[in-house]
């Protein structure tokens, strides 16, 4: 299955089972970033990951290797309760970056829930 890095040396691998990420600052420990479900990939957000209360954060990358290796046009965000079916171009067209590299975290790019309300289609 396909795997790429980033020029943190953080590496994104696609398995059967989903998308996960392996920080280069710990190696040993992968993270899963999106299931792999019967109704695609999917990330259920914990009240914990929200940022601010109104941010969420993804990684590109991943997304990208989603689109391109196995030509998904959308993704599944589960935020408190909610299901939210995202098409990935929109929030790979989305630009606001938050990258926490000092602590060896990947880059991610964060969408508000009011953005991904506006850009989803709910999904019950």
């Amino acid at each position: 299955m396909p795997t790429i890095s980033d020029d943190q040396n953080n590496m994104i691998h696609l398995k059967d089972s989903g998308v996960y990420l392996v920080l280069a600052k710990d190696s040993t420990r992968s993270r899963q970033l999106f299931k792999l479900t019967g109704e695609g990939f999917v990330r259920n957000v914990r009240n914990e990951n929200i940022l601010q209360e109104q941010f969420i954060g993804y990684n590109p990358r991943a997304l990208r290797l989603i689109m391109d290796e196995l030509h998904q046009e959308y993704v599944f965000f589960g935020v408190k309760g909610t299901h939210y079916k995202v098409p990935i171009l929109k929030l790979l067209d989305n630009k606001r970056y938050l990258w926490f590299k000092q602590q060896g975290f990947e880059r991610q790019q964060f969408v508000s829930l009011d953005e991904l309300e506006e850009w989803c289609e709910l999904d019950s």
